[in-house]
């Protein structure tokens, strides 16, 4: 949703939505760190007080932003976990994820991936369910117990974010999800039992 594109002389209805949007546009152009609630009020033409009748703070914007991704895999992962190998069920967790940072769009991934961004190293609903994945295989056999499955989730992750990274850097120039899985396949051979 572009906010610009409300009607002339038309204000819109201010929503949770709505200013969650503005925001997003106004971090996408001006980066996460530059960018100021004020500025955030600016461009959805609200007071500050407005702005805190939804949020507490800036970061609560990207708050939101996990929420959703976790929301997705809380929701669509278990038609995709069905019936399958605890390989097959990895290698279909990331292709949601790719999906998920494409359909984000590489604005937003840019906004989201980078140093300062501490939500990384909070454990969400996103990461347990790959944990319980790994245990399920690591309970089967399929996968090594030489390391946790929290040990494995963190080896992943740091693996997937970096192509993610990389992604974002190449300004979007290659298939995200052929790249990631590329290099998933390669790392999956280290932990297969």
């Amino acid at each position: 949703m572009d906010i610009d594109s409300n009607a002339v002389g038309k204000k819109p209805r201010v929503t949770k939505e709505y200013v969650f949007q503005a925001a997003i546009e106004v971090m996408e152009k001006k980066g996460c760190e530059n960018t100021t609630i004020r500025d955030i009020c600016k461009k959805a033409d609200i007071s500050i007080g407005t702005f805190y009748n939804y949020f507490n703070s800036k970061n609560d914007i990207f708050y939101e932003i996990y929420k959703e991704a976790d929301d997705l895999f809380i929701n669509d992962i278990k038609d995709l976990l069905e019936q399958a190998s605890s390989y097959d069920k990895i290698i279909s967790y990331f292709k949601l994820y790719a999906k998920l940072n494409i359909d984000t769009g590489i604005e937003e991934a840019k906004m989201l991936y980078n140093a300062n961004n501490q939500w990384f190293l909070t454990r969400r609903a996103m990461q347990n369910i790959l944990s319980d994945i790994i245990k399920e295989g690591q309970d089967s056999g399929e996968l090594i117990t030489s390391m946790t499955a929290d040990e494995m989730v963190d080896y992943l992750f740091i693996l997937i974010r970096g192509v993610c990274y990389n992604w974002c850097i190449s300004n979007g120039e290659y298939d995200l999800e052929e790249k990631m899985i590329t290099y998933l396949k390669q790392i999956m051979i280290s932990i297969k039992a």
